[in-house]
């Protein structure tokens, strides 16, 4: 979940081990683990102050690096991206599904 919306949901090693939104991408990049101990973790940009605020659009669009302009009008609906696997994202959307 981001801002109160559910950007990703799937069965636990689906989603761990195959991220498809963008926030989940960036949580996973944040975690320390003993392969990555000499590199830095990876920070999500900018801060969730406000995002309730968001009247349209995808909640996470203004700390997304892939955002586009569609991302900014218009929510994203929660597609599925394998079985039992689902997303909110217009980028990392199935081809079908971005049209």
């Amino acid at each position: 979940m981001y801002g109160g919306t559910i950007v990703e949901r799937g069965r636990t090693r689906e989603v761990l081990g195959r991220p498809n939104h963008p926030y989940t991408k960036g949580l996973l990049d944040s975690v320390p683990t003993v392969q990555r101990k000499l590199t830095p973790l990876q920070a999500i940009p900018g801060s969730p102050e406000g995002v309730a605020a968001i009247e349209r659009g995808c909640r996470f669009a203004p700390r997304c690096a892939y955002a586009i302009e569609r991302c900014v009008r218009e929510e994203p609906p929660l597609v599925e991206v394998s079985p039992d696997h689902e997303s909110r994202c217009w980028v990392f959307a199935p081809p079908k599904e971005r049209s």
